[in-house]
């Protein structure tokens, strides 16, 4: 797994985040990191993990990532999100699954997101109970792939964006 200071210019890219905030780890739990972006109304934290297994007859892709997010000034908590690391198959959609739980994020380019909050809340109880969760997705040329995250390390770093960007 690459270091949270190595990702810190994807996160706030993908993020869009004010290029003046300081960013500040929180932690690294295991298979999981926790940072902090920005101050005030722009503050954001975020939990974050990459892949430790992937399947797919891809030549070319770049990282993969799952995040959860927490935005107090916008009131958004648990927003969940994946970059894939390729461009998704018009149309299609991502499948998060952990154990029984399974949710469909929206796609757009190489980013996928839940943007259903009762089905985030089921999915990160799943996930802090979890061992695994597993990301389904196509890529524009159709090929099928599948992400496996270790959640080791997940309730750690969520408990950690849950103090830091506390209500």
């Amino acid at each position: 797994m690459q270091a949270a200071t190595g990702i810190c210019g994807v996160l706030a890219a993908t993020f869009a985040l004010a290029a003046a905030a300081a960013d500040q780890p929180l932690g690294n739990f295991r298979d999981w990191n926790a940072m902090r972006f920005g101050g005030g109304a722009e503050r954001a934290c975020m939990a974050f993990s990459q892949p430790v297994e992937s399947e797919g007859d891809y030549s070319k892709r770049d990282q993969a990532f799952v995040f959860v997010t927490h935005r107090p000034g916008t009131k958004e908590r648990g927003r969940i999100s994946v970059e894939t690391g390729y461009p998704f198959k018009p149309g299609s959609g991502v499948t998060l699954s952990v154990g029984e739980v399974s949710v469909t994020l929206v796609t757009r380019a190489s980013t996928a997101w839940l943007d259903d909050d009762d089905a985030a809340r089921r999915l990160i109880q799943a996930m802090r109970r979890g061992r695994e969760l597993e990301v389904r997705g196509t890529s524009s040329r159709g090929t099928d792939t599948v992400d496996r995250y270790s959640l080791y390390g997940f309730s750690a770093a969520h408990d950690a964006i849950d103090k830091a960007c506390a209500k």
